[in-house]
């Protein structure tokens, strides 16, 4: 028998939501226990992919430090992920421009 992925993370919310009581609060905090993981995730792997391009090499090469070019990375994969979510999210695919 075939069970969903989902299943498991709404069982997790459900238990940490019967630990943590009734509310739309604890609601609320039981679902980014569950979400952030995950996106940290997708980051992580986007960054570690970003890395290695050759324009993080021409920022070394120019003098930009670590810190800089790690918040750039870090800026360009969370809206690649925001680009992601939006897609799956949406019936219809809209290109501006």
């Amino acid at each position: 028998m075939y069970i969903d992925p989902a299943a498991g993370s709404l069982i997790l919310q459900v238990l940490i939501a019967g630990v943590l009581g009734p509310g739309p609060r604890n609601q609320i905090i039981a679902i980014i226990f569950i979400l952030v993981p995950y996106m940290a995730r997708v980051v992580r792997t986007q960054v570690t992919t970003l890395r290695n391009q050759d324009f993080v090499e021409a920022a070394r090469a120019t003098g930009a430090g670590a810190r800089e070019i790690i918040g750039h990375l870090v800026d360009s994969a969370t809206n690649n992920h925001q680009r992601f979510v939006r897609g799956q999210l949406q019936d219809d695919l809209v290109f501006p421009g």
